[in-house]
This record gives C-alpha cells, sequence and structure tokens, in this order.
C-alpha cells in the first residue's frame, strides 16, 4: 500500500496530514497550535453559548422592567449588546474561516518502501534519485532486513511505486547505491559492498539496459581485498553517456583514505586514476558533477598539508588530468559531507556542513564558483544550540537553487527535513518535517546534468525541487516533492501589449512574457503592413512576469500596422495575438488665412497619409479635436470663412483656426497633429460699410418711414422714393468720407 503524506507552512507553522486507505484525518495549523475537528466545533460552541448568555442576561434584565416603559437609554444599551453579541460571533466565524482557506500545501511526500536501511542514505555525496528522458523515476536504496541493494521506479511522478527488485544477493553487507540515467533511460548503478571470504568493502557497478529491462551482472571496480577498502561511490554521466565514478578507499602503497576515479567510454572501464596521493592525509566523501563542456567537477572533506582538521576541498578535469587540489576552507574545526551540483551558466554549487567561529554545532555552508572565482563562504543557518547537517543540493534551470539537510529545531527532540530556496537572495528555512516521535533524516535531491532535453539538462527542472529520505520510525525511505515543480522545460506563453507613443513615423510596441515555461526566453516583435508581418526586432532575454517593449522607426504615415509579441525557449515558440495600429498622418502644411471683403479664405496643403482635411475654429488658441467649431471636413485645399465672430467694441476680427489630417482603416482611424493658425487684424473700411453703416443707414430709413406712417397716416410714393434717393445719397457720402 502507498500511503503519503503531506506538509504544509502556514505562518511558520507546518502540519503534516497522513492519508492512508483506511482513515483519514484533517487538521489546520495556526501558529502554535493545531485545530482538528472537533476542537473547531468547540469554537463553534464557545462562540454560540457567548450568543445564548447574552441573550438570557438581556431576557432577564428585561422581566425585572415588566410593567414599565423601557427608557430610550434603556432601548439603547439593548440594541448595543445585540450589535456586540453579534460582532462576536462574526469575528470567531472569520478567525476560523481565515485558518481554513489561508491552508497553503508546500510539497507531498510518499512513501517508497516501507523497509529501508539506515545507511540507504548515509552519505549526502551521491544522488539516489533521478529522472529518465521518459518521465520515469528511478531510486536504489538498500532494504533494511538483508542489507542488499535494491531498485524500484515511478511512472506518476513518484506518487506510486513498482515493486522493488533486489540486485544483490550476496549474503553479506551492500551500502551507499548511487544511480545515474543515460540518454537511452539505461540505469546505472554503483555501490559499496562485502564480497564475503573476509574481504572488505569494494566498489562495484550494475546496470539495466531500458530496451530489454534485463540487469547485468555486477562487476567490481576495485580490487577484492582484505586491507584496501572502498567506500561511498558517487557516479555522473557526460554528454557521450560516458559513466565517471569517484569513490574514496586505500591502495597499494598509501596508508590513509584517497580520492579515486574510474570512467567507462568505448565500451571500456579505464584504469583507476588516484586524484589524491597523501600517505598520511585521510580523503573522504567525494561528490562528482559535469558541466556543458563535460569538464568534471569533484569536492571532498580532507586533510591537507598544514593542517589535520579535515577541510573541504576541490578539483576539475577538463580532459586533460586533474587539477592540484584546491582548499575551500581554513577553519580550525572539520568540514565535511560535501554535495555539488553545477547549474546551467557552469557555476559550481557546494554545500556542506561544519562548525566555524562562534557555533558550537555543525550548520549548513554554502560557496559558488563562477567566471573564474570562489565566492565568500556563505552560512547558511547559524544554530548556536541546534546541529544542522548532511546538505544536499538541486538546481533550476533559472540558476536557483535548492538546499535541503536534517537538523534539530527549537522544541522537537528529533531530526527533522529541513530546506531553504535561494531566488536570487536566500530565503526563509521551511521545516519540512515536524516528526515528534522519530529522526528524519539523510535527505538526496534529484540532480544531474545530463542527460539532455531539448538541449537542456533533464534534472535541473525548470521549477521546484525533489528529494528522498528516510524517516527512522519504520526505516521507511520516503519521497517528497514540491507542489510547484514542473519537470520540463514547456512552451512560454507571451502577450501582446498595446501599442504607445505612436507618432508619424515611429511607435513603442509593448509586450508580457506571461510565463517562460521554466526556462531561458528570448522575446521580440513582428511587424509590417498586412499579417504577413516582414520585419522581426532585436531579441531580448526576459522571464516570467516581465515586460518589455521596442521602439520602431521609419514606418510610412497615416497607414496601418500589423504586430505581435513573440517568444522562444528550449521548448518551442509562442505568438502573442495580433494587434494593429494607425500611425499619425503629417498634419496640413502652408496652412494661410488671408481676409477679403466679408470673407476668411483658408488654403493649405493637404498632409502625407490623410484621407481628408479637418478644420475647426475656436476663439482659444488650443483646444482637442471636436471642441471646436467645424468649418469643413473633405478633401480639397481651400475654404471661406463667411461666419467667423467679429468684436465691434475694437473694430477687430480675432479668431483661431486648426487644421487635422484624418485617416481611417476600416474601423480604426487617426488623426494628426494640429496645425494652428491665429488671424488677428483690424477690420478694413469696406468691412465696416457693408457690415456696419449700410445696415445701420437701411435702418434709420426704416424707422423714419415708420414714423411718418404714424403721423401722417399715408405714404405716397413720391414720398417712398424721396427716402430711398436719400439713403443712397447718405450711403455714398459714407463711403467716400471712409475711403479718404
Amino acid at each position: 500500500m502507498v500511503s503519503y503524506r503531506r506538509m504544509s507552512y502556514l505562518n511558520g507553522c507546518v502540519t503534516c496530514t497522513t492519508i492512508a486507505s483506511t482513515s483519514a484525518m484533517m487538521s489546520v495549523a495556526i501558529p502554535n497550535e493545531k485545530i482538528g475537528y472537533s476542537s473547531m466545533n468547540t469554537v463553534r460552541c464557545v462562540s454560540w453559548n457567548m450568543e445564548i448568555n447574552i441573550r438570557k442576561h438581556t431576557r432577564k434584565q428585561d422581566i425585572k422592567k415588566i410593567g414599565r416603559k423601557k427608557t430610550m437609554k434603556e432601548k439603547n444599551n439593548l440594541i448595543r449588546k445585540r450589535i456586540m453579541s453579534i460582532m462576536i460571533i462574526a469575528l470567531l466565524s472569520m478567525s476560523i474561516l481565515t485558518v481554513m482557506f489561508t491552508y497553503k500545501a508546500e510539497a507531498t511526500t510518499y512513501t517508497i518502501y516501507n523497509d529501508a536501511d539506515d545507511s540507504t542514505n548515509t552519505a549526502n555525496n551521491k544522488r539516489s534519485i533521478m529522472r529518465g528522458l521518459d518521465g520515469r523515476l528511478h531510486c536504489v536504496f538498500i532494504q533494511r532486513s538483508n542489507d542488499q541493494i535494491y531498485y524500484t521506479n515511478s511512472s506518476d511522478n513518484g506518487a506510486s511505486w513498482t515493486a522493488a527488485v533486489q540486485l544483490t544477493n550476496t549474503g553479506f553487507s551492500q551500502q551507499s547505491a548511487a544511480l545515474a540515467v543515460d540518454s537511452l533511460n539505461n540505469v546505472h548503478i554503483v555501490y559499496s559492498g562485502l564480497p564475503g571470504g573476509g574481504a572488505t568493502y569494494k566498489i562495484s557497478y550494475i546496470n539495466r539496459t531500458n530496451a530489454t529491462g534485463v540487469w547485468s551482472t555486477p562487476l567490481a571496480l576495485t580490487a577484492t581485498s582484505t586491507t584496501r577498502p572502498s567506500f561511498s561511490p558517487s557516479i555522473a554521466i557526460d554528454s557521450d553517456d560516458h559513466l565517471h565514478v569517484v569513490w574514496y578507499g586505500n591502495y597499494t602503497g598509501i596508508k590513509s583514505y584517497q580520492i579515486r576515479y574510474r570512467n567507462f567510454t568505448g565500451g571500456t572501464w579505464s584504469t583507476i586514476t588516484n586524484i589524491t596521493t597523501y600517505n598520511t592525509k585521510q580523503q573522504y566523501l567525494p561528490s562528482i558533477a559535469i558541466d556543458s563542456t563535460d569538464t568534471l567537477h569533484v569536492t571532498w572533506s580532507g586533510n591537507h598539508t598544514g593542517t589535520s582538521i579535515p577541510q573541504i576541498r576541490y578539483t576539475k578535469n577538463t580532459g586533460t588530468g586533474w587539477s592540484a587540489p584546491i582548499n575551500l576552507t581554513s577553519e580550525a574545526t572539520t568540514q565535511s559531507y560535501p554535495c555539488i551540483a553545477i547549474d546551467a551558466t557552469d557555476s559550481v554549487h557546494i554545500v556542506w556542513q561544519g562548525i566555524f567561529s562562534g557555533m558550537a554545532q555543525t550548520q549548513i555552508r554554502y560557496i559558488k564558483y563562477s567566471s573564474g572565482t570562489w565566492s565568500a563562504i556563505t552560512n547558511i543557518t547559524t544554530y548556536s544550540s541546534y546541529e544542522q547537517g548532511i546538505p544536499s543540493i538541486s538546481i533550476n534551470l533559472n540558476s536557483y537553487m535548492h538546499v535541503v539537510w536534517q537538523g534539530k529545531i527549537a522544541g522537537l527532540t528529533y531530526n527533522q527535513i529541513r530546506a531553504i530556496n535561494y531566488t536570487g537572495s536566500w530565503g526563509t528555512i521551511w521545516n519540512v518535517t515536524t516528526n515528534t516521535n522519530n529522526d528524519q533524516i539523510t535527505p538526496i535531491t534529484a540532480y544531474s546534468y545530463y542527460p539532455l532535453r531539448n538541449t537542456k539538462p533533464l534534472n535541473i527542472f525548470p521549477i521546484g525541487f525533489c528529494f528522498t529520505f528516510v524517516n527512522t520510525f519504520a526505516t521507511d525511505l520516503m519521497f517528497t516533492v514540491t507542489d510547484d515543480i514542473q519537470w520540463t522545460v514547456i512552451n512560454p506563453t507571451i502577450t501582446t501589449n498595446t501599442a504607445t507613443g505612436i507618432e508619424e513615423t515611429n511607435a513603442t510596441l509593448q509586450g508580457t512574457l506571461t510565463n517562460d515555461g521554466g526556462d531561458s526566453c528570448t522575446v521580440r516583435f513582428q511587424y509590417g503592413l498586412t499579417t504577413s508581418y516582414g520585419t522581426n526586432t532585436t531579441n531580448q532575454t526576459k522571464t516570467t512576469g516581465q515586460t518589455f517593449n521596442i521602439n520602431t522607426t521609419s514606418l510610412t504615415p497615416g497607414n496601418l500596422y500589423h504586430y505581435r509579441a513573440v517568444t522562444n525557449n528550449s521548448n518551442g515558440t509562442a505568438y502573442g495575438a495580433d494587434q494593429t495600429f494607425i500611425t499619425k498622418p503629417d498634419a496640413p502644411t502652408s496652412a494661410t488665412p488671408t481676409f477679403a471683403g466679408t470673407t476668411i479664405t483658408l488654403t493649405w496643403t493637404n498632409g502625407a497619409g490623410a484621407n481628408t482635411t479637418r478644420i475647426e475654429r475656436n476663439t482659444v488658441a488650443t483646444w482637442s479635436v471636436g471642441a471646436g467649431t467645424l468649418l469643413y471636413n473633405g478633401t480639397g485645399t481651400t475654404y471661406d470663412d463667411t461666419t467667423f465672430p467679429y468684436d465691434p467694441d475694437n473694430g477687430q476680427i480675432n479668431v483661431y483656426y486648426r487644421y487635422w489630417s484624418y485617416t481611417t482603416w476600416g474601423t480604426e482611424n487617426q488623426y494628426s497633429d494640429p496645425d494652428t493658425e491665429h488671424y488677428h487684424a483690424v477690420a478694413p473700411t469696406s468691412f465696416y460699410v457693408e457690415q456696419i453703416l449700410l445696415p445701420l443707414v437701411i435702418g434709420v430709413i426704416l424707422v423714419a418711414i415708420l414714423i411718418t406712417w404714424l403721423f401722417m397716416g399715408e405714404l405716397s410714393l413720391k414720398f417712398l422714393i424721396g427716402w430711398l434717393i436719400l439713403a443712397i445719397f447718405a450711403i455714398s457720402i459714407l463711403q467716400l468720407i471712409f475711403s479718404i
């Protein structure tokens, strides 16, 4: 039966719920306590009883006052009490709902095997779980009851595991099994074990061919010896599926343990290379990783010249031999249990346990090698009273790191599994387990640079991480996977946003990379006069949630342009939706107002890219299109304004004209920037005579005729002709006067 446990993190408190087929219990965590169904009901009962008691109290007060009318003060008090009871119930209910609905799962833990030996994960220098290109998880472990090597796999991301297969049957103790998977999904396992006959531990190798499912016969990588033991192998695979194995052990002529190496290339195992050769300086627990150039990187704990205290050490092999070991630490206390990983940029990351100044217990420490330089050491934990140790590290494709280890925490007697993430800075330590009955120990993360999937490391996940650990209560081998894990790179997604800064010949295109698919993404725009686009902008590198833009130039005024955002990662290409914009047409030019008689004549040259020219008039200098008096909207180049306003007090014409080019494409349209012309002048004589004096004289004559008719009672033809002659004479005299 497969059981699993669910870990959650809430306000600094982690809860674990075990779910099996026969029973289930739900718990909700709040700081410093747990509330199950029963206690939640108790809270509800308490709140209900509080309301009843308040009502009873109010009722008693009412009974005492029967026979007299309640005062306004008593009525207000009663209302306040009822409101308070409702508020108390509401607050309690909200508190319970807050706890219930802010529950957030961080990881899920499954049981792989119920009889795993404590020594399954005794060393963190190796990898015992790995994912193949077919998506299958592979795991190797030691069975507790017989100390033999077993293998299992999962095709559903760890939720269930196949029946374990026994790989060794020697009758003698086997330990420290490490695993790797190649590009053909073949499984490779190395381990340390007793061969029998009084011999000591030696390194052996076994593999499973994926095509046939058949396991090979174990092959000894070190000689059988009664005095030269070998321990803790670590294995890695390069880009050509070549195997590289390191371990520590004795050999002839050397009294102390040394770091040793062997590879499998071209169908043949190489001879053993001794990476270190110190006769009296012990070297332990090598951890190996390979980068994108197939350079081998090895770290370990060992003594060196000038000190008898084990320190963290490092060497590499670029294909021409092993470099001289360097010392990464120089502490007065032991530094041990290193674990190494290489990120997608070939930076080296190492974690280990060690005591440093001010600490009485071992803590988790970290160092990085990038661009030819080693960083300063980072102390991930600093608990003076709680031991932390056996760390394992994994990397995401974006170079974010996950470190998992075993350690003591306040309030609990036993070791727990703890974790921390690095996403540009170190996050908060997360207690993956909070077991009160037994130790949770030796977590081992899944990690390997090779094989590749679409040019990306398969076991460097885009997001999240997974690991195994041992629950010592029943020696269960457990598998934990974070809920946010993304096993492989997926296609990215991208959004095309509305363009901004649209002018006659340029516009700024906008986009958002909504999901990078767990991989480095390039983004760009495609644009053109049709949905065939034709022009690509320069690539930019972005990650999930980042916006980007590019200013396009050399566009044609008054044209409709199509554009879309484009992104690529190692898994594929994605496109945003097509969007459009219209560049502004050029504004009309050579706009000139001229006055003649009673008309202001407007002339202009139509702007490039315009369908029509729009002209508006106003008495202010600036306004938006549509806010003035519309005079003209057409394709011509002249217009006569005969309705302009005139100020009779000062005899002036003071108006503004604005010219816009206008273009339309289907339902979309665009105006140009305006061209504004100001006409301000004193009206000429003819304008006074025609617009003011002539109407005035005619008006006076009409008034005179009306008065004559009223007083004389009749109007003769001669009389009217006389007034007409008088009016013509008066107008002629006025014109003569003003013309002079």
